[in-house]
Formats: structure tokens, sequence, C-alpha cells
């Protein structure tokens, strides 16, 4: 296709949309013209173009019959120059798969766009398909394969290394076509991909790689080298190659081995040049030969931080406790339970040892130490005997051992830790749960099972006594969000005194007392809420830039009796100013008046 016909083309369609008028002396037509009168020597068309083009923008008359024209005719050459499909005779394709078209397209159009075009956020779309299993389509295929190459890198690993090989075999040549021995990281990933499908079959693939390949597609294929007993002296000198990458590789293939040769290799790295290298690659491995020499290799660190105190043997104590975390043995729950005791070893690599044993073995693997925070030297540890305590002891006994060290408050390290558990697992209840902004801005701390067991505040049941205690600390969210007895004034008091510093539907303060309020189901909480939304309405314009909050938070009167509904409605008409606000609460008093006439049907 000629350049110039299609910049023309352009040019007469934003002129269609514009307006014809706007092509009288129109600066990028007039650049069109000498091109067009160059080309029109040699063919005649072109030079018809020019004189179109040069007609419309001197002419002031029937400029819109001009455009048309114009465009007519650009568009029949364009028509001309253009290709139905490539040239050649067609053949039967041998590529035949298993899948069928079962997804809906409100499924499967989202996930299509997510691997075919650019921009943020795809990859996440793509994760909660695959991890919802709703992507084995003869649809997805064809995408799929083209994401290895996909500008962000992110998509290609992901999709190399946890979506196709749960394909079958029948995507195979789909990737071989495409894979080229000295080509860039989209090789790499279509080798990894083709290992998979290959196994044991692709060694002659995988030594002509390492041999002739570029260094990307080099450094997978000695991954790939894994599967083969008989290449482990191979990996061995790899693992003392000049390059970083090539030893890097060799180590993470010798990682996934269950043989002494390896593990030895992989120990004597970790004493060498390259110990953060491998340091990652050993964590991640699930070899158990391996995780013995692991655990071999942490003893002795350890044991020369307790011979030296030295500040580099410190360090290197504390790196090596982290390859312990996933490794299930016996010796290993010894191991970090001595250094937990240890009133030699300092509390921070203490906490670490717990984390790595809570990460592990559970929270119940505290019961050998439930209040590990009495030990010598353990005192900041209180928060891991707190979540023991949630799990194994009465609200009372919570309460009683554990409120002396909240009440240090924040700046003290221990307290802190627990005030900032509960933050992230005390909220309003039930149907006042959505009103509370916190629970949206933590809701990542809750998603799934395994969050709610790690943070055992979201299931606990809390003594009365620590309402008067985080008042007493000012701990105000915290305070409102435990409040439930509307028959203590002390504490109606304190919630409406907070809604007195900002008595406005815009603040948060004032939104989170008002919760209370309901929480707490105070004889009057409807004259409360009407008042506060009188006092917004009367300020409504220094508050403008907020409305969309106000209109948000107004949600609140929806949890009130049905009764209300005609009494809202009466207010809206004849005491509200704001168009907006009104309206909200003509909305709501309507709901409220449906959900009353579905209660009597």
């Amino acid at each position: 296709m000629i350049p110039i016909l299609s910049r023309l083309q352009d040019e007469t369609k934003r002129l269609m949309i514009a307006g014809s008028d706007l092509a009288i002396h129109d600066p990028k037509l007039q650049k069109l013209i000498p091109t067009l009168k160059a080309m029109g020597e040699k063919a005649p068309v072109f030079a018809k173009l020019a004189a179109l083009t040069e007609e419309l923008i001197q002419s002031k008359e029937e400029t819109a019959s001009k455009l048309v024209e114009l465009s007519h005719l650009v568009t029949s050459i364009l028509y001309t120059q253009g290709k139905t499909g490539e040239e050649g005779s067609l053949v039967q394709s041998e590529l035949t798969f298993t899948y069928e078209t079962t997804l809906s397209h409100r499924r499967i159009y989202p996930l299509i766009e997510a691997l075919t075009t650019s921009g943020s956020g795809r990859l996440q779309v793509i994760q909660e398909a695959v991890e919802s299993g709703a992507y084995k389509d003869l649809r997805l295929v064809l995408p799929f394969v083209s994401a290895l190459d996909d500008p962000y890198a992110e998509i290609g690993d992901y999709v190399a290394t946890y979506v196709l090989p749960t394909f079958d075999a029948s995507i195979l040549p789909l990737i071989q076509e495409n894979f080229h021995i000295k080509g860039a990281k989209v090789d790499a990933r279509r080798l990894k991909v083709m290992s998979h499908f290959l196994g044991q079959e692709g060694m002659s693939l995988y030594l002509d790689a390492i041999e002739n390949g570029s260094k990307q597609v080099k450094i997978e294929a000695i991954k790939c080298l894994a599967l083969f007993d008989e290449a482990e002296d191979l990996l061995l000198t790899y693992a003392r190659d000049k390059k970083v990458d090539v030893r890097t590789a060799a180590y993470e293939a010798l990682a996934t081995r269950e043989t002494e040769k390896a593990a030895r290799c992989l120990v004597d790295a970790l004493h060498g040049k390259d110990h953060y290298h491998v340091m990652y690659v050993v964590q991640n491995s699930d070899s158990n030969i391996l995780g013995k020499h692991l655990l071999s290799y942490v003893q002795q660190t350890y044991e020369a931080y307790l011979a030296t105190k030295k500040i580099d043997e410190k360090d290197r104590f504390e790196e090596s406790l982290r390859l312990l975390q996933g490794k299930q043995q016996e010796d290993i729950k010894s191991l970090l339970a001595d250094i937990i005791h240890n009133v030699d070893v300092q509390a921070s690599i203490a906490r670490e040892a717990l984390y790595i044993l809570t990460e592990t073995y559970g929270i119940d693997s505290l019961a050998e130490f439930p209040n590990v925070h009495q030990l010598r030297n353990r005192s900041s540890l209180v928060d891991f005997s707190f979540r023991y305590a949630l799990l194994h002891s009465s609200k009372e006994e919570v309460f009683e051992q554990f409120s002396r060290y909240v009440k240090r408050g924040r700046n003290d390290y221990g307290a802190r830790l627990i005030l900032e558990m509960m933050d992230r697992g005390i909220f309003f209840k039930g149907s006042l749960q959505p009103f509370d902004r916190e629970y949206e801005k933590q809701r990542y701390y809750y998603y799934d099972d395994e969050e709610k067991t790690a943070n055992l505040c979201l299931e606990a049941k809390w003594d009365a006594r620590w309402v008067d205690v985080l008042i007493s600390m000012e701990e105000e969210k915290l305070a409102l969000r435990l409040l439930t007895d509307g028959k203590n004034e002390k504490y109606v008091q304190y919630a409406m005194n907070k809604l007195a510093l900002n008595p406005y539907f815009s603040s948060s303060r004032g939104v989170n007392a008002m919760t209370a309020l309901l929480q707490m189901n105070v004889e009057n909480v409807f004259d409360v809420l009407v008042d506060t939304l009188k006092k917004t309405d009367k300020y409504s314009n220094s508050i403008k830039f907020h409305l969309t909050t106000v209109l948000e938070n107004m949600r609140l009167f929806t949890v009130l009796p049905t009764a209300y509904a005609t009494e809202l409605e009466r207010i809206a008409v004849e005491e509200i100013e704001t168009e907006r606000i009104k309206h909200r609460l003509l909305t709501i008093a309507h709901d409220l008046k449906k959900s009353e006439e579905k209660q009597h049907v």
C-alpha cells in the first residue's frame, strides 16, 4: 500500500467528521499536493487526486460534494491495492487439538484481550483465569502460544511456566515451528515449554542449544539437563564456569536433583563467591538430600555465630536461617526450637526462627513455647504469644495477659505489633462492615483462608474491657469498632464526642462515629444521622469536592428500619437543599419502602 494514499484517506475521514468547511486552506492537505502531482506524472490517477485536493482547499462553495468525491476516489484506489489473502496453494494442516470451545464469550473475551493487546493489568486477568481453571479452550491456544513473545516479560514468563505446560502435547508443533536456536528470550521460553513435552527425548536438542544457541537459549538448555542422570557431571562442570549466568543455570538444574553430588556442589557454592546467587535457588528446592546438607550448613553458621559473635557471622547465620523455610524435617524443627530458647541469640534472630517455624509448621507449632515472650531476652516477641493465645485461650485470659503490653502504646515494639494485628482484624460487624473503610483498605489481609489463619484477630472474640483500654490510649478507630453496648452512657457519649469533632458525611471520623452508634443500636441514632446530614447539606458548598464521598456514605441510612422511609422522604423534600443529596435521600427512601412492601408480601 502506498503511504501517501493512507495519509490522504485519514485526512478525508478527519474532515468528514469535523466538517468540510474546515478543508479550506487546510495545511495537512496542502502538504500532500506536491507529492501527488509528482506521482501524477507517472500515473494519471494521482494527477486527478492532486486536482481534486487542490479544488477542495481553494473552493469556498460545494466543499461537501468535493470532499465526498475525493474520498470516494482515494478509497477506490486503496481497494485496488489491497490483499484478501496470502498467495499459494491450500494444504491440509496436520495439527489436531483436543480442546473444545466451551467457554462463554463473557469468560473468554477479557482473556483474549489481555493476551493480544498491550497495557497494564493484563497479567492479573490472565492469572485469575488460570487459577479459576477457565482457560483451556481451543480459541485460546494460539493467543497463549503467541503470548510467549509478549512485550511485558512477566506475561511471557508466566505463560511459559504455569500455562502452556498444562496443555497437552498437541500444542508442541506450534511452538517448535517458531523456535530459533540463536533467538532471544522468547526462544528460551519456547525451549522451556518444549522441554516439558519432550522430556528425555529432547537430549540432543538441549546439547545442540548449549553448543550453538544464543546466550539466553543456552542458559535455558542447561536447566533442561536436570532431567538426565548422565548429564550431572556436565552440570557440575557448568557450575564452575567463568560466567555467572551459566553457573546460576547449573545451580538451578542441580537443585532439582536428589543426589549427593548435586547437594554438595550447591552447599560448596554457599561457602564461596556465589553465595547470594545460590541462596534463592536452594531455598526453593524440594530435594530431601539437599535439605539435610542445608541443615548442616545452618548448624555450622549457628555455631560460628555463638563462638565469635562477630557481625559478619551474625549476618551470615541470619541469612542462612531463611534456607530452612518450608523444609519440613524433624531435625530442622529441633534446631529452630533451640535457637528460640537460646538466650545468647539475639531476639531479632529468634523472631526470624519463630516466623520460619510458624510459616512451615503452622501456628500450633508454638505449643512448645506458648508464652515465648516470658523467656529471657524475648519480651519483644509478645505478638507470637498473643497469636497463640487468641487461638487457645479465652477472651478474658487474652485480655488479662496482654492488655498490659498493649497499654505501652505504639512506641513499644511488641505493643505496636499487637495493635497492628488488631488494626487488620477488628472491623464493624455484620451489615455495617461494608461501611468500614478500614475493612476495604485491608481486604488483601483476609483475602483467603490462609490469611485468616495468619491474622487470628479476624475471628477473635474480644473482652469488653478492651474498649476502656483503647479509649484511654486514644486508639479511636479500634475503640469505635468494638463499641456494642448502647446502654453504656459513657460509650455513647464517647462516640457522640467523636462525631461532634467532624459532624459531616464527608468525614471518615464522622462516619465511623455514626457507624458505631448504629452498631450500639442507640435509641436516637436516626435523629443523629439526620442532624449530621442537615449540617452536611448546609455546608455542601465548602465540601463540594467531597460530594461523591457524601453520597456514598449516605448508605448508612439503608441499615435503618424500613419504617423510617416516609420520614426520610419528607426530610428530603422539605429540609434538604443540595439537589444531589436530596435525590440520593429520596432514592434511599424509595428503596426502604420497597423493602417494607416485600416484607409484607
